[in-house]
């Protein structure tokens, strides 16, 4: 429980959703059902604790950040409330921090503990599974019937269509690659390596019948992460595997794409790009939310409203960069990209240390491509616990090893 409850707590509510559509369930709401809600707190709550025992029991030293920012989020959040008074999106937008994203930068913290990071990338496998298991039960059973996807759990089919796309990521990079990591022994079945081979395509497809815009570049992210680790060292990849992968795929694919609810879903992945251009009218309105957000941040360039301020003229502008600058205008902008640009390349001195590391990237490449068209990064699990686990993380070379401290 030490280790599974933590790891629940990195994937927030995109784990909740896939735990419903494993046992076939739709959740319909907090009106209908308060199971959503107890099973947010008791991962938050229990995830914390973890956090503070261990916080004790090693007597750790925490690096500034990881009271710096939390710290700076909170005092934004009361900032606003007495200047710009509360709104509806600023008061559930940090309850929503407070109880996913705020965990799982603590949990960062907690799997630098030895030994913890190994059994968290061993487990991308059970995630792989039973992620890829439900997305395409829940986009190719409705096909099959000739009726259209209806999200994932209860959730929307955008939540579907980037839970499939992670599935893809996470099964691209742990079966079609040589990095050498700790695995369970259930990968060496061969009941594992076949699923593992249908469920790429599959998952890949799911993505594209679900009409998921954002989710089709996380597709292309992977797959071009996947062609410069190629570039980088051939030898990584698993060359004759991944082209018999796709070889055996082609036919499917092609059957598929005569369905005319596939036909409407890859359309409308794919509806803002027309001669060579992006369609702004054909993203979901994002146009509209995207030039009110510009003109706002035209307003107050230097400093923005603050993270909680904005929300007092507009929703989320479902778009990272826009937030930001909304937030803090051009300072907030410039002291996030330097953070982040720090975050990032003691990540790659981490990888060029101990390659197993470089799932975690895998892992972040999901909310990071997702904020670029969906979503706040103040209510992202899986960003804040990357976030938490690289600025905590304190290596040593002894003997060109990687020591956790």
């Amino acid at each position: 429980m030490k280790i599974i409850i933590p790891i629940i707590c990195i994937f927030g509510s995109h784990a909740f959703f896939v735990f419903f559509a494993l046992f076939g369930l739709t959740y319909l709401g907090e009106n209908s059902s308060g199971v959503y809600k107890y099973f947010t707190i008791i991962i938050s709550i229990t995830s914390v604790l973890f956090f503070l025992i261990d916080f004790a029991k090693f007597n750790r030293k925490i690096h500034y950040l990881i009271l710096l920012i939390p710290g700076f989020i909170a005092l934004s959040y009361l900032f606003s409330f007495f200047i710009s008074g509360s709104s509806q999106f600023s008061n559930m937008f940090f309850t929503y921090y407070l109880l996913w994203s705020l965990p799982a930068f603590l949990i960062g913290v907690y799997f630098t503990v030895e030994g913890r990071v190994v059994y968290l990338i061993k487990s991308l496998d059970i995630v792989m599974l039973m992620s890829s298991i439900a997305a395409i039960v829940s986009v190719l059973a409705n096909v099959l019937q000739g009726s259209y996807s209806s999200g994932i759990g209860g959730a929307t089919n955008q939540t579907l269509s980037y839970i499939a796309a992670f599935a893809f990521g996470l099964n691209l990079f742990l079966n079609f690659t040589n990095i050498k990591i700790q695995r369970f022994q259930f990968v060496h079945l061969t009941i594992y390596k076949v699923l593992s081979t249908v469920f790429l395509p599959l998952t890949a497809l799911s993505v594209f019948i679900v009409g998921g815009r954002g989710a089709s570049v996380l597709v292309l992210v992977y797959i071009l992460t996947y062609v410069l680790l190629f570039f980088i060292n051939l030898h990584l990849i698993k060359f004759k595997k991944i082209i018999f992968t796709l070889v055996v795929s082609v036919l499917p694919f092609i059957q598929f794409s005569k369905n005319e609810i596939v036909q409407n879903g890859f359309n409308r992945a794919f509806s803002y790009i027309e001669s060579g251009a992006i369609q702004w009218n054909q993203t979901s309105n994002r146009e509209i939310v995207y030039q009110q957000a510009i003109n706002l941040i035209l307003d107050q360039p230097l400093l923005g409203y603050g993270p909680f301020g904005y929300f007092t003229h507009m929703d989320n502008p479902h778009n990272i960069i826009l937030e930001i600058l909304l937030s803090g205008g051009i300072v907030y902008l410039i002291t996030f990209s330097i953070v982040s640009i720090l975050i990032f390349f003691k990540f790659l001195k981490l990888v060029r240390q101990d390659l197993k590391i470089f799932y975690l990237g895998v892992l972040a490449l999901f909310p990071l491509t997702m904020l670029l068209f969906s979503g706040t990064y103040l209510v992202s699990s899986e960003l804040w616990f990357f976030f938490g686990f690289i600025i905590s993380f304190r290596i040593k070379q002894i003997n060109k090893e990687l020591v956790i401290q």
